[in-house]
Formats: C-alpha cells, sequence, structure tokens
C-alpha cells in the first residue's frame, strides 16, 4: 500500500468533512482502492450519513455548547467560520478549511476538541470537521447558512463587545495585512475580501463607528468579489482594535507579525 498515506484518521477527517473516497484519493495521490480498503480496514461505511455518525462518534470530543455564551475566543472562532467554514444541514455537519494548520489547532484547543485535522490536500489546505444537531443550530443562531458565499449577512445576535475578537476571526479568514513598497514611510495596508457585498459594506460601516475608521475604499470588482481596502493610518488603528488585548487572545501569528512594528 502507498507510503504517501500518513494515517488513517488522515482519511477518516477527510471523509467527515464531506469528501468522496475519490476525491480523497486524487487529493492524497491514492488510488480509490486503497482508499476504500482503508475505509473499510477502519470500519467505515461508504455511506454519507456514516460521515454524520463517525464525526460524531464517541471517540472524538469537543465542547457542543460552545458557542451559546460568547466569549473573546469563541467570537474569534465565529469569525473564522464566517469566512472559511461551510455548514452542510442534510448530516449537521461544520467544515472549516484553511491552509494555516495552527489556525485549526487553535480552535480545537478553544473547543477542547480531539477531532482530527486532514490535509494538506493536493490544495494545501487542511480540513476539520464537527458534527452535531445542537452544535448546527446555535451557529444558526448568529446567521450563518448552506451555501454562504454570496448570501452572508453581519451577525446582530453578536454582543458589540465581541466585534474586535469576530473581526479578527475575519481577518485571520479572508482578510490580512500587507506591505505596499511603493510607500517607503506608511506601508502598511489591509484588505477584507468576500463574494457577500451587504456583509463587506456592514462590516466597513461598523468599523467606522466602532473602530474609528476614516476612509478607505470598499467596492466590487469584476470577479464578484467584494474588497474592503484600508491605507496604513486606517490599517494601524484596525490593528490596535483588534489586537490589543490582555491576556493575549488567539490569532494567527503571521498575520499579526506583519502589523506589530506600527502597532
Amino acid at each position: 500500500m502507498s507510503q504517501r498515506l500518513r494515517s488513517n484518521p488522515q482519511v477518516e477527517a477527510l471523509y467527515t468533512s464531506g469528501l468522496s473516497g475519490r476525491v480523497i484519493a486524487k487529493q492524497l495521490g491514492l488510488s480509490s482502492t486503497t482508499v476504500f480498503t482503508l475505509m473499510k480496514r477502519a470500519g467505515i461505511s461508504r455511506g454519507r450519513s456514516a460521515a454524520c455518525q463517525l464525526s460524531n462518534a464517541p471517540h472524538y470530543n469537543m465542547n457542543r455548547t460552545a458557542f451559546r455564551i460568547v466569549t473573546p475566543e469563541i467570537g474569534w472562532i465565529l469569525g473564522v467560520i464566517f469566512t472559511d467554514g461551510s455548514l452542510n444541514e442534510k448530516v449537521q455537519r461544520l467544515t472549516i478549511c484553511s491552509k494555516d494548520k495552527v489556525l485549526l489547532e487553535q480552535i480545537n484547543r478553544i473547543l477542547a476538541s480531539n477531532h482530527p485535522i486532514a490535509g494538506p490536500c493536493a490544495d494545501t489546505t487542511y480540513h476539520l470537521c464537527f458534527v452535531g444537531t445542537q452544535l448546527i443550530a446555535d451557529l444558526r443562531a448568529f446567521g450563518l447558512t448552506p451555501r454562504k458565499s454570496r448570501t452572508l449577512q453581519w451577525p446582530d445576535t453578536l454582543p458589540i463587545a465581541m466585534y474586535p475578537h469576530f473581526v479578527r476571526g475575519l481577518y485571520d479568514g479572508d482578510g490580512g495585512f500587507y506591505m505596499d513598497k511603493r510607500n517607503r514611510y506608511s506601508p502598511l495596508c489591509s484588505c477584507y475580501t468576500s463574494s457577500s457585498a451587504p456583509f463587506v459594506n456592514r462590516l466597513y460601516a461598523m468599523l467606522k463607528t466602532h473602530a474609528g475608521i476614516i476612509g478607505g475604499s470598499c467596492g466590487t470588482r469584476k470577479t464578484g468579489a467584494t474588497r474592503l481596502e484600508l491605507c496604513h493610518k486606517q490599517s494601524v488603528k484596525l490593528a490596535h482594535w483588534i489586537y490589543n488585548t490582555e491576556p493575549v487572545l488567539p490569532r494567527l501569528e503571521r498575520k499579526f507579525l506583519l502589523a506589530q512594528p506600527y502597532m
């Protein structure tokens, strides 16, 4: 059997994230026969309902009521889910995908979870999957829906005090800081991108009200994505607003380090 497969749990994790056996085989560089053989040896049924049962199995633990009380840590996770998460109501599954494995490890730690992180797959992403009827219901209470890319709405039930943590999660997902090399003295810039224009517009208005952001630009591109961009001074304000916390709260370190010299 191919040596490229790291472990059976990797096949389990990819399967519970919603991928078919054939797609798993393609992403791991294996034959479909090899993947299906591993699934069979692990006692995994090829039926789609089995994915739900597997992820909800007793040997995988997590705090399934974590989203009922929004703490700064949960606010951050919600931001990540709003950008990199997807809901499947048919099997009551939440899947979070990221190219940063450390981000998914932080989520597992906060949720007291031992769910496996699968990957990296052929597209260099890692997958983390949770299943549970109440978990999905709790996330729906914040306005999350399946196939949310173009229909994402601002979570009006989120406490205002949690906004900085939620936005930090958003930027750790589909946003971040970068350097404009054309500007020697004020190079820090920031951006956030989403396919849901109403969501980005609401984010922009909220940052003006609660983070003191002035200026910047927000517009929809030919690709259909809406992008919010801030120049140096406003990006520094944003960095102070989302990162100046005591104690240090969850964040994607590589994005924080870009902003840190200007804070």
